[in-house]
């Protein structure tokens, strides 16, 4: 028995050398909470979130980052996770950077947003740091990405001039608070019109709105009961937040290239989720998104029917406009349709993370 023991002991060190042979102890990871993030939230509304994203973007689409694939439990046509809800799980590391960033964000219907940034060092692959956000970074990342297409697209006078300008949200989850945070940084416009198809979460939107912080208290809501009437017939600007797998406008109602509309697609994020028509899609004067392949594989952009506008090249990456863009106060189409759909890729939570990282350090 003492023998074994002897064994045991000496199996034991020896793993410990193996395993640390660099370190003369392990060296834990810092812990971030989400009582720590909260207090930065004034300085992360902002446009210095703007900023990360437009870098976000405009590295990817110079191939300055590196994205494995995205990998999806549960949602669109995956087998579904018992609780009915969906995990993304994003990896990517910019060139040359000190960082790589493991991004774990989902959500539940009955259990709210859950998620973490876990922050690893490039030169010695251990874990530097995990955030413990609940899926608040990529709730912030998301609608400050979304605004910077909004903006890109109609420009800031467009945003700013028109006394009948119209803005419509379809669906009122927790994206549909911040999305609202940030649009009242592209625009003057304080009216909005929600929908989602159950009544009683558009009024619990309202009045988590009209008690929330000054910010949120400034949206002048309007509830509608019909998406195609009070929102696609009678909105300028839509940004569309829904799990959807079919049109949520129905399946007859197709976006003419005349309308002036700009549609900020926000909801698909995996196989089979759709939020509006291929035919939509196929009218529109300009095509945006933030990554062409991974748009076509699980964001707005995803089906055979769209093979021909890949093909003729109408879609475009918003980094690669960015790129060339010196104004946003002219904007990118005067009139008629537009879309940009947002599926999120990893390097918007790279800089999210660098950002957050910065204002934790009191830079």
């Amino acid at each position: 028995m003492a023998k074994h023991r002897a064994e045991d002991a000496h199996f034991v060190q020896y793993d410990a050398n193996l395993f640390l042979q660099a370190n003369e102890e392990q060296i834990l990871p810092q812990i971030v909470s989400l009582q720590q993030i909260l207090p930065l939230l004034p300085q992360l509304i902002s446009q210095a979130a703007f900023a990360s994203q437009k870098a976000a973007y405009k590295k990817f689409s110079s191939n300055l980052v590196t994205l494995p694939p995205v990998q999806t439990l549960g949602g669109g046509t995956n087998p579904p996770l018992k609780g009915k809800g969906q995990t993304c799980v994003k990896t990517g590391y910019t060139n040359d950077d000190d960082i790589f960033v493991i991004k774990v964000a989902g959500s539940a219907p009955t259990h709210g947003n859950t998620g973490l940034m876990q922050v690893y060092s490039q030169c010695s692959c251990s874990l530097e740091k995990i955030i413990f956000d609940g899926g608040l970074l990529t709730e912030i990342r998301t609608a400050a990405a979304s605004c910077v297409g909004t903006q890109l697209v109609l420009g800031k006078n467009k945003l700013n001039s028109e006394h009948d300008f119209k803005i419509g949200i379809v669906g009122t989850g927790v994206q549909a608070v911040w999305q609202l945070r940030f649009l009242r940084l592209i625009t003057n416009v304080r009216k909005v019109r929600i929908f989602s198809r159950s009544e009683e979460n558009r009024r619990k939107f309202k009045e988590t709105m009209a008690s929330g912080p000054a910010m949120d208290r400034e949206w002048d809501i309007e509830l509608c009961d019909d998406a195609k009437r009070d929102i696609a017939e009678s909105c300028n600007l839509i940004h569309t937040l829904t799990p959807a797998t079919a049109p949520i406008f129905g399946h007859s109602f197709h976006f003419q290239p005349t309308d002036d509309v700009h549609i900020t697609a926000v909801g698909a994020d995996a196989p089979g989720k759709q939020e509006l028509t291929r035919q939509s899609i196929k009218n529109a004067k300009l095509l945006l998104c933030d990554n062409v392949k991974q748009s076509r594989e699980r964001g707005e952009f995803q089906g055979e029917e769209l093979e021909t506008v890949y093909r003729m090249g109408r879609i475009k990456e918003i980094g690669t406009v960015l790129c060339k863009s010196s104004s946003d106060d002219k904007g990118l189409l005067q009139a008629g349709l537009s879309i940009f759909d947002t599926s999120g890729i990893a390097s918007q939570d790279i800089e999210i993370v660098k950002l957050a990282t910065k204002l934790l350090d009191g830079n």
